[in-house]
């Protein structure tokens, strides 16, 4: 049943490829304004291209947006939809004449290409690594147009933002601003495939199948498939994906989650360049340095984040980079996961249209007079804060030290003997519960359950006399022994209300073999003591009086990062495992501890 629904979607695909002009000329009809032109790349690929513009004699300032998810483009910059449609169930074609109203009724030309491969546009998707020339193109392509003014900029949130800030990295001439939000400056490095950590399992395997259903019979041509053999594949990587979706709170017992080695599935490696791109070490080295952007970008930027989006720290990362550079940019931070960024109701105001006007029409609206950094305080009720820097200046460091007795204290423990161990075993990984995450359970989500586990250590300090608001970037020093020659350690910090609900905040996982990088991997000796330094991100996030701090230690957060094998050899390349015992030392010469930046004022 499913092939016989992938057969009757690659005939839509066909019948849309094939209805569009390849010139640009304005759609006569009373519903569909718009220009279409399949615009030609500087390799001869053409790519779907659409331009909405706006009432009155041009020519017009430009918003380009570039998109892998095609048509219709959804509001962003906390605007409300302005439509009330299904965009899984409305055609490329039927979404065409909707363009994004907001847009062009507040005189912008709005651009919209969709990108390699996908939908009704030619060439391979290559999953980002065009999308740097491909964007410089567009760009210019655009203000050689004579609806075009020559003031360009760019906007977009999730992958569409990824594409923005591929597009910028080259300085295209012609761009003027950017506009992103929820999205990452450096996918790879920081957000999926961290220099120290393991693999994004849950991100990268999810969205790596679920983005295959909108390739196209160019793409599939590309990568030497029939359309019959396109068609089997769509069809098997639908069932595919239904089991892990269906498994993703329970993957433990989802034969799909547990498969070793991970991303074993050979139709998707023929269809997608992406999956051996992220699910292969060499194919990480290719994808690593070209979609890290940071220092490269040099137009104005208006970064949009939230405390618990899985592109926080690279989102962060780019504001700090251009703050640096003395680029002109603004940081807003939101309450929420990556999805909530379409919740107008977490937004303090909308600035998106505000920023675009400043630096494409030149109106002086005070947005370059407002604080550099904005942000919204978890734990708290509306509460939203200014600072002209990130991380702030004034705060206090607050070291908390892990007790052997469970304690969390600001004195160091006075034992010279302190220890806790646990064992961790691959087949039986702590489930993924909340953090931040892509598609797994995500956010401030309670740990009481996990904390009953007898492979997670908590330590907890007393309740705090008064509030006590961090903000900023949170650190852990762990000293810890392992009678394995690699395995994973994280460190998670939460939140302990009166009533024992127990939240999550931040946490971070080192692979041990990574802990100085993955170009200095080295293993170690069962029972060698080393020190292991974490970052578990940025946060501001009120703990009220009577609330405590709470550290969990654990060796797992599966599906959210792929399984430590514990034998030095990848989850990628491997289905051995060993089970591990792990010690974590809390005394007066191994003092595993966590810092907190308390802010002073």
């Amino acid at each position: 049943m499913k092939n016989q629904v992938f057969v009757v979607l690659l005939t839509v695909l066909l019948t849309v490829i094939g209805i569009f002009p390849t010139q640009a000329q304005p759609d006569t009809s009373d519903e569909q304004d718009y220009l279409f032109e399949m615009v030609a790349m500087r390799d001869g690929t053409r790519l779907a291209t659409y331009v909405y513009l706006p009432d009155g004699e041009g020519p017009f300032p430009a918003l380009v947006t570039r998109t892998i998810y095609g048509l219709p483009v959804g509001a962003i910059g906390g605007y409300p939809e302005e439509m009330d449609i299904d965009e899984d169930e409305i055609s490329q074609e039927e979404a065409a004449p909707i363009g994004w109203p907001l847009i062009t009724d507040n005189g912008y030309a709005l651009v919209v290409q969709v990108t390699r491969g996908r939908f009704n546009s030619e060439g391979i998707d290559r999953s980002c690594l065009d999308d740097a020339n491909d964007g410089y193109d567009l760009v210019e392509w655009v203000n050689q147009q004579s609806w075009s003014n020559g003031r360009i900029g760019m906007d977009g949130d999730s992958a569409l933002g990824v594409t923005a800030l591929q597009a910028a990295s080259t300085n295209p001439p012609s761009l003027d601003a950017l506009y992103v939000q929820a999205t990452s400056a450096n996918p790879i490095g920081t957000d999926f495939i961290p220099e120290d950590g393991g693999v994004k399992l849950e991100s990268l395997i999810l969205q790596g199948t679920s983005i295959v259903f909108d390739t196209n019979v160019f793409h599939w041509e590309g990568q030497g498939l029939t359309e019959d053999e396109a068609a089997a594949i769509l069809g098997e990587t639908g069932t595919y994906l239904d089991e892990l979706l269906q498994g993703l709170s329970d993957p433990v017992n989802t034969p799909e989650w547990m498969r070793l080695p991970i991303a074993q599935n050979d139709g998707l490696r023929r269809l997608m360049p992406f999956w051996d791109g992220v699910f292969t070490e060499e194919g990480q080295a290719v994808y690593r340095p070209a979609l890290d952007v940071i220092g490269d970008v040099e137009v104005p930027v208006y970064v949009v984040s939230l405390w618990q989006d899985v592109f926080l720290n690279s989102s962060i990362d780019l504001y700090a980079d251009l703050q640096a550079r003395e680029v002109p940019s603004r940081l807003l931070m939101l309450n929420g996961t990556h999805y909530d960024i379409d919740n107008p109701s977490i937004w303090p105001r909308t600035v998106m249209l505000d920023w675009f006007d400043y630096w494409l029409k030149d109106i002086d609206n005070g947005i370059m007079d407002t604080a550099t950094v904005e942000y919204a305080v978890q734990g708290a009720d509306n509460l939203w804060l200014t600072a002209e820097s990130w991380p702030l200046q004034n705060t206090t460091e607050l070291t908390l030290f892990l007790n052997a007795d469970g304690q969390l204290t600001e004195t160091a423990p006075e034992t010279q003997t302190g220890d806790r161990s646990f064992v961790y075993d691959p087949a039986y990984p702590m489930p993924t519960t909340g953090g931040h995450h892509l598609i797994a359970p995500s956010g401030m989500l309670d740990q009481r359950e996990i904390q009953a586990r007898a492979d997670v250590l908590t330590n907890t300090v007393q309740p705090l006399p008064e509030d006590t608001l961090v903000a900023g970037p949170v650190t852990a020093t762990l000293w810890v022994t392992s009678d394995t020659v690699d395995t994973d350690l994280s460190v998670r910090l939460g939140d302990l209300h009166p009533d024992g609900t127990a939240n999550l905040i931040l946490d971070d996982l080192i692979r041990v073999r990574y802990r100085n990088g993955r170009d200095q991997a080295q293993l170690i000796e069962p029972g060698e003591m080393i020190k292991l330094q974490f970052e578990l991100g940025h946060t501001a996030h009120l703990l009220r009086a009577g609330h405590s701090i709470q550290i969990n230690v654990t060796s797992s957060d599966f599906p959210a990062w792929d399984r430590n094998l514990n034998t030095g050899v990848s989850s990628l390349q491997s289905a051995d495992y060993i089970i591990a015992t792990n010690t974590v030392f809390s005394n007066t010469i191994q003092a595993s501890a966590v810092v907190l930046p308390v802010r002073s004022d």
